[in-house]
């Protein structure tokens, strides 16, 4: 049986990496509420001056990334920001799940299991993305870098 769900995650994210390919071919995805999001759309850095033009358009979008290291979620576990507003979420122990996002005038905000936060990006290059869940809590820090595709298929 375990090893069934084990097959089962591989074949749903396997999906899911599909998926955001073909949305990912697309030059823009329009959300419910009317929101275009390009899937390629630069998010200001912050490592960038206020007034600096980025030099290179570096999205979050379409990427399959994988937790090194984080104060609340497990270091291997795989997040896919889809863009059509999709969060797809698995761990190689778990069973995918899904919740959505939207970036809107700068603004990251994830809904897990309903619950919508917002979120800081505190770094984001071709290499890294690390991000802040403000939660009622302390805040959630998760550091992603890009999974590799054994990674992602697994």
């Amino acid at each position: 049986m375990k090893k069934y769900h084990k097959t089962l995650s591989a074949n749903l994210l396997l999906l899911v990496l599909i998926v955001s390919a073909f949305v990912g071919c697309s030059a823009n995805s329009t959300q419910s509420n009317n929101t275009t999001i390009k899937a390629n759309q630069p998010v200001s850095n912050i490592n960038n001056q206020a007034n600096q033009p980025e030099k290179t358009a570096v999205s979050f979008i379409n990427r399959v990334w994988k937790v090194n290291k984080s104060n609340g979620v497990a270091p291997g576990q795989i997040y896919v920001f889809i863009s059509d507003g999709t969060l797809a979420m698995t761990s190689p122990n778990g069973k995918p799940a899904f919740g959505s996002w939207t970036y809107k005038d700068g603004n990251l905000t994830m809904v897990e299991e309903g619950i919508p936060y917002k979120v800081d990006i505190l770094k984001l290059s071709k290499d890294e993305f690390n991000i802040k869940i403000n939660d009622p809590g302390k805040g959630m820090e998760i550091e992603f870098v890009p999974a590799t595709e054994s990674e992602a298929t697994r």
